[in-house]
């Protein structure tokens, strides 16, 4: 029984240590998924060209992309979706993470306006902008910074 009981311990340890794997990598692929959304899109674009006065079809669009960094931010911190999408040791910074410094540089006004009765509203999303812009070196970040001027 003692035999049967290792062997079914080393088994259960296997299939929970190959489940957080599939687990990181289903949330891998939905991210990419998500990342090529239409709406989602369109919401990184106004939120790009951010003017003083959002329209009121503007502001679901830009919930939707605080809402999904919130999302991913979580994830990260959380260790089910890598951080490498946003900041590779090897290489640095990578695209995605030049989406979430811009975009939060552009939306951070809003996001304050939005804590004043919500205080945890993004927190997530900021935990992430702020992991991803602390790793930028000063190159990287005079490149991000010279972006958001554009």
């Amino acid at each position: 029984f003692g035999i049967v009981g290792l062997i079914t311990g080393c088994l259960g340890a296997i299939i929970s240590i190959l489940s957080y794997h599939h687990n990181k990598i289903d949330a891998l692929n939905n991210y990419f998924t998500y990342d090529r959304d239409i709406d989602f899109i369109k919401g990184r674009n106004i939120a790009n060209n951010l003017k003083e006065k959002i329209a009121e079809d503007e502001n679901y669009y830009i919930s939707l992309v605080v809402n999904t960094y919130h999302h991913w931010g979580l994830l990260v911190k959380h260790h089910q979706l890598p951080f490498w999408v946003f900041y590779d040791k090897k290489y640095g910074i990578t695209a995605s993470g030049i989406a979430i410094i811009k975009n939060y540089k552009k939306l951070e006004h809003l996001i304050s306006e939005r804590r004043k009765d919500n205080r945890e509203y993004a927190c997530y999303f900021s935990w992430l902008y702020k992991k991803v812009y602390n790793n930028c070196n000063n190159e990287e970040k005079g490149y991000i910074d010279n972006l958001i001027k554009q």
